[in-house]
């Protein structure tokens, strides 16, 4: 009886840890490699082109002068990064079947909405594919399975990713099933994106290099994963609040000419990227990484011009971190704030 009863929990510890183990996957995509090896080719970072990931990436430097890139350049100039990496990351892998069309639904929630724009964005996808083909980026994407694992193996050794997490979901109130952490090589070091599915069931996390010359490590990657799955939680739930948002749209005319060139054209993308950086520095703060989240306050308020994050962060210290209040609330309510302590009469 004794051994049953011990095979069995044997058997549930190894559900429970295959369970846990399933709601993190580690991987990189071979469209979001693609996409940043396009980038690169107009926008070159600034990695030694000495290294053997450089050299394997700019194999080809005829690829440069192709001209279905210059196509993908002219058709894509004034797509958001954010747009393209969500687009890129929902496609079939490259090549695509030559009979694919992407659907409108996904266009639709990628903000192409009218038949002009379908054309448009099936087009450029068209254009995408053709240049992978032209590019030999499938050769290029072999040969750095070398690199590709070792930095796999490396982040997967940062033990800290599952507290980062659970305090990430302890602030929001809330959970994903799936958390998708996407790493690359092709793209610049240092910035990422981070959303959810259409089903919003998974966050998301793409990522670049933490430093120039393909280095990934700890330091910096856990205020970049705290900010890029605050995304996640946050847009959704800043967007309900259409009123308060309305009410509080005067706030963004003092800081309209630094938000702009930093990709916040709107008061509702700016006040989703304050409230994103406020639970960035809480959640640090939580983390017992003073010193990282005094360092981000500082540099967004004074030098990215989040004039409000002071504001925001002391309320959401009060209203979401002390509990008094979900997150929801906590948003709306500081919402509210901010249009009595900056607008009211």
């Amino acid at each position: 009886m004794m051994k049953i009863l011990i095979s069995i929990y044997a058997f549930l510890f190894v559900l429970k840890s295959q369970a846990q183990e399933a709601d993190l996957n580690i991987h990189f995509l071979k469209n979001i490699e693609f996409l940043g090896y396009i980038i690169e080719l107009g926008d070159p970072s600034d990695n030694d082109p000495d290294h053997p990931i450089s050299k394997l990436i700019h194999q080809y430097p005829e690829n440069g002068t192709k001209k279905s890139l210059e196509e993908i350049f002219g058709m894509g100039a004034d797509i958001d990064y954010g747009v393209f990496i969500s687009l890129m990351y929902n496609l079939p892998e490259f090549p695509l079947d030559p009979n694919y069309l992407l659907p409108e639904e996904q266009a639709a929630k990628l903000g192409f909405k009218t038949d002009e724009e379908f054309n448009f964005i099936r087009k450029l996808v068209q254009k995408v594919d053709a240049f992978y083909t032209e590019s030999h980026f499938e050769t290029i994407w072999n040969d750095l399975k070398p690199y590709r694992d070792s930095t796999l193996i490396q982040i997967k050794e940062f033990n800290e990713i599952p507290s980062i997490i659970k305090e990430i979901e302890s602030f929001y109130g809330s959970s994903f099933t799936q958390y998708d952490i996407v790493p690359s090589l092709t793209i610049w070091s240092g910035p990422g994106w981070g959303g959810a599915n259409a089903e919003g069931n998974t966050a998301r996390f793409i990522l670049g290099p933490i430093e120039k010359d393909y280095i990934f490590k700890m330091e910096g990657f856990q205020s970049l994963a705290v900010h890029e799955f605050g995304h996640a939680f946050a847009d959704q739930i800043v967007l309900q609040h259409n009123a308060e948002l309305k009410e509080t749209e005067a706030l963004f005319h003092p800081i309209e000419t630094e938000m702009g060139p930093q990709g916040y054209y709107n008061w509702k993308t700016c006040v989703i990227e304050h409230f994103v950086r406020a639970g960035e520095v809480i959640i640090l703060e939580q983390l017992k990484n003073q010193s990282r989240s005094e360092a981000l306050l500082q540099e967004y308020r004074d030098n990215r011009k989040f004039i409000y994050l002071d504001f925001i962060v002391q309320k959401l210290k009060e209203y979401r971190a002390a509990n008094k209040l979900g997150y929801k609330n906590s948003v709306k309510t500081t919402l509210l704030d901010l249009h009595d302590s900056y607008l009211k009469d």
